[in-house]
């Protein structure tokens, strides 16, 4: 199973939680990759907030998760 961090009471929590969706994912399928999508699609005026549904899936510890994930550690 591919680590994002090491399971200690300083890391954070979303990498903790990476780390248990790539658990969970290989328990489902198994050696199937991690796709993380956002659904982008803006129902009014653009505006800052719309940046997150860009900025979600690639962030830092789901880039982390993907990059584990693919290259099997």
């Amino acid at each position: 199973m591919p680590i994002v961090a090491q399971s200690t009471e300083t890391t954070d929590w979303v990498s903790r939680f990476a780390d248990e969706v790539i658990a969970e994912s290989e328990r489902r399928a198994p050696g199937k990759p991690v796709v993380v999508a956002s659904g982008l699609s803006p129902s009014g005026p653009i505006h800052l907030g719309n940046l997150r549904e860009v900025m979600t899936p690639t962030s830092s510890p789901t880039r982390s998760a993907a990059a584990a994930t693919r290259s099997g550690t």
